[in-house]
């Protein structure tokens, strides 16, 4: 009593008093108070997206069938969550909770809820019109959504927190006492805590690739839906740029302006319908891995089985079918160009190792002798189609195809063999070989640190090394986003390795980069960019 008695004398005792002062105390006091959780929420918000979570999340989303815009807001309020808990551990307050899942929120939704509007103000005819209550219930259902996350992630932090201030006060007594049973707790907390780490990684892996996959050894792991392993790193893992606008047109560099033509001579022989998918088993150009053979998927085009006409071949590598089925229906995707007549009739092969004993081939024949894609694509693959099927062929008829290590397989193989394929299609890829980087976790495997197989391989040296004879007849449509922190430097590279070798180039920077929505607005436009250059080089004379 006299204790508080004096601390009430001591506020009531007149003294000198500077103007303003009290409200600089407590603006210094909340900002102490306030600070540590909004910049804690802030950093895990930022990681979450630097470390490719959020692209990732994105297109694993999307995969599962969900369009770029429901996946962004999906992950948007997952990372509002991890950002809210992360702060309210460090205080647990609510409105730095509150303030940490407005700004993630915003920031990450806030641009995608932008553009909905606008669309939704200038929709007309079929597409509606606008309306305004129904926009008006929609922005207070997300503002509902922001703050139910929120409280609900700050509850279950504050639960967190709770053990963590236990363990903390036990580790305090027993340093005090000294006594083994002080030490229970801070044991269950960090056992909570290894568990977590340990089965975090596991239960990725099982939403990722299957259920079982952790439960065999040594096995190659089968098709993710992003990163690993038959797509390997497939999924976007750099830096986010949210939905894809519209990629820049094509800029040819290293050749004239008859690199290529604007005429389309397939109109006159434009067909109808929809294409088909023709299995083909090969053996498989490995020993080892899970299976001796492999399955190729052959999409001929509308009017195949009707007619007599060759056609001109296009090679997807290394992914496979079903990952581009799953990723852009890419099937439905070459019936809409064909039947529009935006791009020829053509025969495209899904080519994918899987099977193999390397949870990502490179495409490379590897060190150590276990598979030999490159032998396989040319010896094996090439000459089965064109025995199988109608097809033009010639190396100008011939195009490779591909996205992320598909960009790499693509362009190496391209400037390696010169004389069975002359275009090739790189969509935001990496152009060295050996690679070792979280975007890249297996590329370096197959080289097995041989330095010389890594430079006759990397795309960015093998440019130089390709006959200056053979240059001009090759063809690369090279897209990307220049800015990603990973894909952006080996665009810019490889397309200055390039033009200084003086192999026609068709750049096409790409703001949606490495993700889902950025191969789908991107690969129509390339593929357009390769018929005309098959034009320009006489493929579809008589």
């Amino acid at each position: 009593m006299v204790e508080r008695d004096s601390r009430n004398s001591q506020r009531t005792t007149p003294g000198p008093r500077r103007p303003g002062r009290p409200w600089r105390v407590r603006w210094q006091g909340s900002l102490a108070r306030v600070g540590p959780p909004l910049v804690v929420g802030a950093v895990v918000a930022i990681l979450l997206q630097v470390s490719g979570f959020v692209a990732g999340s994105d297109d694993a989303l999307q995969v599962m069938g969900f369009d770029p815009d429901r996946a962004r807001l999906i992950t948007a309020m997952v990372v509002e969550a991890l950002a809210v808990a992360a702060a309210t551990i460090v205080a647990a307050r609510i409105g730095p909770a509150l303030v940490v899942a407005a700004a993630t929120f915003v920031a990450l939704y806030g641009p995608t809820f932008y553009r909905e509007t606008i669309d939704a103000l200038n929709s007309r005819g079929t597409d509606g019109t606008f309306d305004p209550l129904g926009w008006l219930l929609t922005a207070t259902t997300v503002v509902l959504i922001v703050v139910v996350i929120a409280w609900a992630a700050a509850s279950l932090a504050r639960i967190v927190r709770g053990w963590l201030a236990r363990a903390i006060d036990a580790v305090g007594t027993w340093r005090a006492s000294r006594s083994g049973a002080e030490l229970a707790w801070p044991l269950i907390v960090a056992i909570a805590g290894l568990l977590l780490v340990i089965s975090g990684p596991v239960l990725g892996d099982m939403l990722n690739y299957a259920p079982d996959v952790r439960m065999r050894q040594s096995a190659p792991l089968p098709v993710g839906l992003i990163g690993n392993p038959a797509a390997s790193d497939a999924g976007p893992a750099g830096p986010d740029t949210g939905p894809a606008g519209s990629p820049s047109p094509a800029t040819v560099v290293g050749g004239g302006p008859a690199e290529l033509s604007d005429a389309q001579p397939w109109l006159a022989w434009r067909p109808a319908g929809a294409g088909s998918i023709t299995p083909v088993v090969l053996p498989g150009g490995w020993t080892g891995g899970t299976r001796p053979t492999a399955d190729l998927a052959v999409y001929v085009p509308p009017g195949y089985g009707a007619g007599t006409r060759r056609y001109p071949v296009t090679y997807e590598v290394p992914f496979g079918r079903s990952w581009w089925q799953t990723s852009i229906h890419a099937t439905s995707l070459l019936d809409s160009l064909i039947d529009s007549g935006a791009i020829p009739a053509q025969i495209v092969v899904f080519v994918s190792p899987a099977g193999g004993p390397y949870p990502d081939s490179e495409c490379v024949d590897s060190a150590d002798g276990r598979e030999w894609f490159e032998r396989w694509f040319t010896g094996t693959i090439v000459p089965a189609i064109d025995q199988r099927f109608r097809t033009l062929a010639a190396p100008a008829a011939r195009a490779l195809l591909g996205f992320s290590q598909g960009g790499y397989c693509a362009s190496m193989l391209l400037l390696r063999h010169p004389n069975v394929v002359s275009s090739a299609v790189a969509l935001s890829g990496y152009y060295e070989s050996g690679l070792r980087s979280p975007q890249t976790p297996n590329a370096w495997r197959p080289f097995g640190g041989d330095l010389a197989l890594i430079a006759a391989t990397s795309p960015v040296s093998a440019a130089g090394a390709v006959p200056a004879a053979l240059r001009p007849a090759l063809f690369v449509i090279l897209s990307g986003d220049p800015n990603e922190a990973f894909y952006g430097p080996q665009y810019r590279d490889f397309s200055a390795a390039l033009a200084k070798a003086g192999i026609p180039t068709a750049l096409l920077p790409n703001p949606g980069g490495h993700s889902l929505a950025g191969l789908r607005s991107v690969l129509p436009v390339a593929l357009r960019t390769l018929a005309a250059r098959q034009v320009a080089a006489g493929v579809f004379r008589g």
